[in-house]
């Protein structure tokens, strides 16, 4: 079995670089977009991809509207969202909501992501 595609958006290029570190020798390979937009031109073309990870504060289209987007036009993709911001009480409610599967602080936990995709796997 090959690596599992994840498609990572943030507007920060160091940010897309961290990822991509963090997940060099795992089992995932990650698709970095630094838009919203470009997730969702990469997502049409892309169909094997269906771990969407996704930052919350970008210009033109954030986090949230584009996983709202995502939601509505590919319900069989799993999204996550990452944030450095203290309002949490909102990404708290889209994931109880089951809009998101989990949010994570930046910086992120290596551990934590980790372990949360590799179980996503397990029961995939």
């Amino acid at each position: 079995m090959g690596k599992q595609k994840i498609l990572y958006v943030d507007d920060d290029p160091i940010h897309i670089s961290l990822m991509c570190g963090l997940m060099r020798n795992s089992n995932f390979e990650i698709i970095p977009a630094n838009s919203a937009k470009d997730a969702i031109s990469i997502l049409k073309e892309d169909l094997e991809l269906k771990i969407v990870i996704s930052d919350w504060v970008m210009p033109e289209m954030d986090g949230l509207e584009l996983v709202q987007h995502i939601n509505d036009k590919y319900p069989d993709k799993i999204c996550y969202m990452l944030s450095s911001s203290d309002e949490i009480d909102k990404l708290k409610y889209f994931e109880e909501k089951g809009i998101i599967r989990r949010y994570f602080r930046k910086p992120i936990n290596k551990t934590l992501l980790m372990s949360d995709l590799c179980e996503l796997l397990r029961f995939s």
